[in-house]
């Protein structure tokens, strides 16, 4: 019953997420787009909002699964972060992109 409340919880979380940083995520969302179809011209300014993105979801991840870490529940925590992360690449598909050097 806890691995199932927490696997709500988590589309809970990325709502609250969403709903509290809909200007910088709109923003996000348009550049992701844009930088798909020219990741060499757009790589310094994807890298850089992407940052700021990435420590909102880093934030948010961590106070959803700061409550499943502890004792025989921490098997969940990674489970709930991945289908968290998920959702973020739902919005931003090349979300894992952040910060790589491209070569």
């Amino acid at each position: 019953m806890l691995y199932y409340l927490a696997m709500v919880k988590y589309k809970e979380f990325f709502k609250l997420m969403v709903d509290q940083n809909k200007e910088q995520f709109q923003r996000f969302m348009i550049l992701c787009q844009d930088y798909i179809k020219d990741k060499d011209g757009l790589k310094d300014d994807f890298d850089k909002e992407g940052r700021e993105v990435r420590d909102i979801v880093e934030y948010w991840e961590r106070k959803l699964c700061k409550q499943m870490e502890g004792g025989k529940n921490g098997v969940y925590s990674t489970t709930l972060s991945d289908k968290f992360r998920a959702e973020v690449k739902k919005i931003f598909p090349p979300y894992d992109e952040i910060g790589l050097k491209r070569g």
